[in-house]
């Protein structure tokens, strides 16, 4: 059965947005604040950085957040899918999605009272300007333009003040009743634009120039970080005649910073005095200064110097071939229990390997004697441990440090293709003098994603969470191209999206097998207890066909 939804865009996150919480960020002790500007314009994060700069500084001159209406409306005008604290204020889970836009709402500035021969007549509760982005959402409709005309009293106008009924040349499709929102304000990005070409801090340029006759003028820089640059003039200094280039007109010509990061700090001269400069020489070659500062300057390295690294020996002792079972439920694991041995299963039984949580809380230990981790606070120095695929195992360094860190066994990532896991098990060879221990996926559903969101409990109740709805049902996600993506809770109430397709290598176990692969890992996730038994015997006989399947990233270019 198809579930109706109240919008389209059901894993849609809305916009983190913690502005006035910045002083409880910096009572808690943190030194730095991330804000991701990926896919947004220039004018999103000049105003989102110089917000958070504002109200950073005013924590520490009043030890006081209080954000002004003012800034909160800029911060809606610029970009918004509406705003959300996220986890680390304990934003419940179903509150952190915007199921009805994945891009920019805007604000909403009036509604559409009347439609006549292609124009719209908007009555206003906010200002609206040529130039700006709408868009109209209403029972039927959801479409933007730029309005590029509009009209007051029957007057060409240029902008609109609120309680006003302007009337506005339409693109786009819209109907009587659709309210309007602006999505994109001109005079606001105008604003942010202008402001983000002031810069506001600067750094400190010592400069000495030599100026002699018949030489180069010569500028030597030095900025804040230590870096030096010298440039010097292709022209040849002449005797002046009349008027001679003073040290203090050079400086004068140096200082002019204003296009750059930098401010003259110091300045020293040493030359002739009667001498001819023309001033677009210096203008010049201070530009040159500038541009040598900044390539310096882009590239940081605070190594104090080359370090040898240490590799100590680690015994890793590498198992014989066999195929390894994860199973999800108590149906799959008796199918399997009764075909392979329960050491190379992955169930929540004493006998067999303990199977983590993909996201622990810390809370569960086990009294099995093998356990397998997906993430390093889980580790267990009493027990054998083995490393889960996603901890994204890549390179040897990476495997070599979770052998130190005790693993005896490591599953490398899906994300490998063949060749690639032939050439890690080579090279940790050389390097290291012996074979890793290494586990591949070659069956299953892998984990598309995991989260703590779980649009079930949306949907279909009025809970927070535990609704134990998906107990009751099988539930998937449809995509644009009509594949589902399957539902499943991880046992802690995080909901797991699978992949479509089931991962299907059995044409390629052979070949793992022979590069060195330990183990090869068939994973069930919602499998029968009938579909289990075909899938062990498949590809214990070597042949089984299924369809729907993939490949994964195991072949090259796929």
């Amino acid at each position: 059965n198809k579930i109706e939804t109240k919008g389209e865009y059901l894993l849609s996150c809305k916009d983190l947005s913690t502005l006035d919480k910045i002083d409880e960020f910096v009572k808690a002790g943190v030194v730095s604040l991330k804000i991701e500007g990926r896919v947004k314009s220039a004018s999103y994060v000049g105003k989102v950085v110089s917000l958070y700069r504002k109200y950073i500084d005013n924590y520490y001159q009043n030890e006081h957040v209080e954000v002004n209406e003012k800034d909160n409306d800029e911060l809606k005008r610029v970009f918004n899918r509406e705003f959300t604290k996220g986890y680390i204020f304990n934003e419940k889970p179903r509150d952190i999605v915007n199921t009805f836009r994945p891009n920019n709402i805007g604000v909403k500035i009036g509604q559409i009272v009347k439609i006549n021969n292609n124009i719209a007549t908007i009555k206003l509760n906010r200002s609206l300007n040529q130039g700006d982005g709408v868009r109209f959402i209403g029972n039927k409709n959801d479409t933007g333009m730029i309005v590029n005309k509009m009209y007051l009293n029957g007057l060409l106008v240029n902008s609109s003040k609120n309680e006003q009924y302007i009337n506005v040349e339409l693109k786009c499709s819209a109907n009587i009743k659709d309210d309007v929102y602006k999505t994109s304000d001109c005079l606001l990005n105008k604003d942010i634009e202008d402001n983000n070409k002031v810069i506001t801090k600067r750094f400190p340029v010592d400069v000495k120039v030599s100026a002699y006759l018949n030489s180069s003028l010569v500028i030597e820089a030095n900025d804040d970080l230590g870096n030096n640059v010298v440039v010097y003039s292709e022209y040849l200094i002449d005797k002046a005649m009349k008027t001679p280039t003073s040290a203090e007109r050079i400086k004068e010509q140096i200082a002019k910073l204003n296009d750059s990061v930098y401010y003259l700090n110091s300045f020293d001269f040493e030359g002739d005095e009667m001498i001819i400069i023309p001033i677009s020489i210096i203008n010049h070659l201070r530009n040159d200064m500038v541009e040598l500062l900044n390539k310096k300057r882009e590239v940081r390295n605070v190594r104090s110097g080359k370090k040898d690294i240490v590799f100590e020996n680690v015994n890793v002792s590498k198992e014989n071939f066999s195929y390894t079972y994860k199973a999800n439920n108590k149906e799959q694991y008796e199918a399997v229990k009764n075909m392979v041995n329960n050491e190379d299963i992955y169930y929540n039984s004493p006998e067999c390997i303990y199977p983590y949580f993909r996201i622990s809380n810390g809370l569960i230990k086990t009294q099995n004697k093998s356990i397998l981790i997906n993430e390093l606070s889980d580790i267990d120095l009493s027990k054998k441990m083995i490393a889960n695929m996603y901890l994204n195992t890549t390179n040897i360094y990476a495997l070599y440090t979770l052998y130190k860190l005790g693993f005896s066994r490591v599953t490398l990532s899906i994300e490998m293709s063949g060749k690639r896991i032939e050439n890690i098990i080579k090279n940790y060879k050389e390097k290291f003098g012996y074979e890793p221990n290494v586990e591949v996926m070659v069956y299953g559903k892998p984990d598309l994603m995991i989260t703590k969101f779980c649009p079930v409990n949306k949907i279909l109740t009025d809970k927070d969470i535990g609704c134990a709805r998906c107990n009751e049902d099988r539930f998937y996600l449809v995509d644009r191209k009509g594949y589902k993506l399957e539902l499943i809770k991880d046992g802690l109430c995080n909901t797991r999206i699978l992949n479509p397709k089931k991962l299907h290598l059995i044409e390629y176990c052979d070949y793992l097998k022979e590069i060195g692969v330990s183990k090869l890992r068939i994973e069930f996730t919602t499998e029968t207890s009938d579909e289990v038994v075909d899938v062990v015997s498949g590809y214990n006989d070597g042949e089984l066909e299924l369809l729907g399947v993939t490949r994964g990233y195991f072949k090259e270019g796929e």
